[in-house]
């Protein structure tokens, strides 16, 4: 993870449940690599899906996907077993267009992304 870059927490409706997600920003995609595939290797049930622009895990209700940029996390806390629906909302938001990604709206940049708070809060209905 990149210390010194902002990462984000966000949540969004999945069905009736809320999902939580936390998107963080990649400074070696190596390590991070290197690390998730200590865990796999650990884990077998957790088998590393390359796509074409990301590559992801999918372990229940949780699925962690990543580029050579980001690593974004999705859980689904009452959820239980592997659905594609998740991987659905994964392959959206790594596809969305530059202009549909929040770090282009640009009160999110000036209330958010330029603040010197520790933590600011933003809220903003949205329908993916």
């Amino acid at each position: 993870m990149d210390k010194d870059k902002q990462f984000y927490f966000f949540i969004f409706k999945y069905v009736d449940d809320n999902c939580y997600a936390l998107s963080l920003p990649l400074k070696d995609v190596g390590k991070w690599e290197d690390l998730i595939n200590e865990i796999s290797n650990f884990d077998q049930s957790m088998k590393i899906i390359d796509d074409e622009t990301y590559k992801y895990i999918n372990s229940g209700n949780t699925i962690i996907g990543w580029n050579d940029n980001i690593v974004l996390i999705i859980t689904l806390p009452e959820f239980f077993g592997k659905d594609t629906k998740l991987v659905n909302r994964l392959a959206s938001l790594f596809s969305l267009p530059k202009e549909g990604k929040i770090t282009n709206n640009k009160e999110f940049i000036n209330n958010v992304v330029k603040s010197d708070a520790d933590i600011t809060l933003w809220n903003q209905i949205l329908r993916l």
